[in-house]
């Protein structure tokens, strides 16, 4: 029995999870260091960061079709 699940190579599902994750960096460069934000800059890294968690869960839903094309 194969328990190996393939999922597809897929040029621009590649370059989503790269832009995802070249904004996780952006939002890491904060709390790297000592940072010091005025409010609106504080709630834009926030809503930058909600709206990448919301861009991870669509991009992880579209990967799973990637791996239903390889179970067909």
């Amino acid at each position: 029995m194969n328990n190996r699940i393939l999922i597809n190579k897929d040029k621009d599902l590649f370059d989503k999870w790269s832009y995802l994750g070249s904004g996780i960096e952006d939002l890491r460069g904060v709390v790297q260091n000592d940072s010091e934000l005025d409010i609106e800059e504080f709630f834009k890294w926030i809503s930058t960061a909600h709206q990448l968690f919301k861009n991870f869960s669509d991009l992880v839903m579209e990967t799973l079709e990637h791996v239903n094309k390889g179970l067909e």
